[in-house]
């Protein structure tokens, strides 16, 4: 599930969030958050370099729409997201992690 973009791009990061049985139902889903930051590992979110609120494109299908301002699209490197949010009970849940990477682009 990673994801290629070129630098300053701000059409949406569509993530399909899945298990090892298919696409997870987030039907009654809440509170999505995709989170990038430069360590795959990072001990706080002080590196972070930025966090998208999602919006479910279709709950069935697992599928979740995350809109970069310009200046949160403004980066070239290989980051590393996850996306977290709220179960139909309230609890947290981490799911998509993988990497992200911005690619220089020709036009500034």
């Amino acid at each position: 599930m990673s994801i290629t973009r070129y630098r300053g791009d701000t059409k949406p990061l569509v993530v399909t969030l899945s298990s090892s049985t298919g696409p997870l139902d987030l039907t009654g889903c809440t509170g999505f958050t995709l989170t990038a930051d430069p360590s795959k590992e990072p001990t706080s979110a002080s590196a972070n370099i930025f966090a998208l609120t999602g919006t479910i494109l279709s709950a069935l299908a697992g599928t979740v729409e995350f809109l970069p301002s310009t200046l949160e699209a403004d980066h070239v490197g290989t980051f590393w997201f996850d996306v977290q949010y709220l179960d139909d009970r309230g609890l947290i849940n981490t799911a998509g992690k993988d990497k992200i990477v911005f690619l220089q682009d020709i036009g500034k």
